[in-house]
């Protein structure tokens, strides 16, 4: 089934469920209604924006890199370049200074085809090989290094990262300022949540 087929079947489901007293008092059916909470409206809000970063995520990244990415490059983590994490950091930061072009960049650490971590560098390469300490580190495979030329797209990629990426070891979402462009994901959750609890609006407890 499609992700829109899904996201219309969620909604369906929660207006059954907003509407079956109404049904059930003419119904003349035993037993009582399906009960309707804020609880039931908070747990609709979670599942439509899952189902809209899982049909959304990976092309909204991929075309927001695309238009605001300068380069890509990528940094294997082989033997020959150094053993032990300490001489790995150093041939790092010399290959970010020779091969990228701007200090700002998105990063992601990955192992093989699964993301481990997405994060940001605003003074280049420092940051990135700072993750070298990390417990996950030994099982990467490379680092995308993607440079970037301007602060403000620096929130946004990170953000559209982590939602296409879905890095493992990412303890909280990217960080969000006023002064930075808007996540379009983030804002399209914001939209579902502002919308379902205008439909469904429910008494203070």
């Amino acid at each position: 089934m499609s992700k829109e087929a899904d996201f219309r079947r969620e909604l369906d489901a929660l207006y059954e469920r907003r509407t079956d007293w109404l049904r059930h008092c003419l119904s003349g059916r035993p037993g009582p209604p399906t009960k309707f909470s804020r609880k039931t409206v908070n747990k609709a809000i979670k599942r439509l924006q899952e189902i809209a970063s899982d049909a959304l995520a990976k092309s909204l990244a991929r075309s927001e890199f695309s238009d605001r990415v300068e380069d890509r490059h990528r940094w294997y983590n082989r033997k020959a370049k150094g053993r032990g994490r300490d001489a790995k950091k150093r041939n790092f930061k010399k290959w970010y200074k020779t091969k990228v072009r701007h200090k700002r960049c998105i990063y992601a650490f990955w192992a093989k085809d699964r993301c481990l971590y997405v994060g940001k560098s605003a003074g280049g390469g420092g940051r990135v090989a700072g993750h070298f300490n990390e417990f996950w580190f030994g099982n990467a495979t490379r680092i995308d290094v993607y440079s970037v030329s301007g602060d403000r797209d620096l929130p946004i990629l990170e953000c559209l990262g982590i939602h296409g990426f879905q890095p493992t070891y990412n303890k909280s979402k990217a960080e969000e300022k006023k002064w930075t462009a808007k996540c379009p994901l983030c804002k399209l959750h914001r939209g579902i949540e502002a919308e379902l609890r205008s439909i469904y609006r429910l008494k203070a407890a």
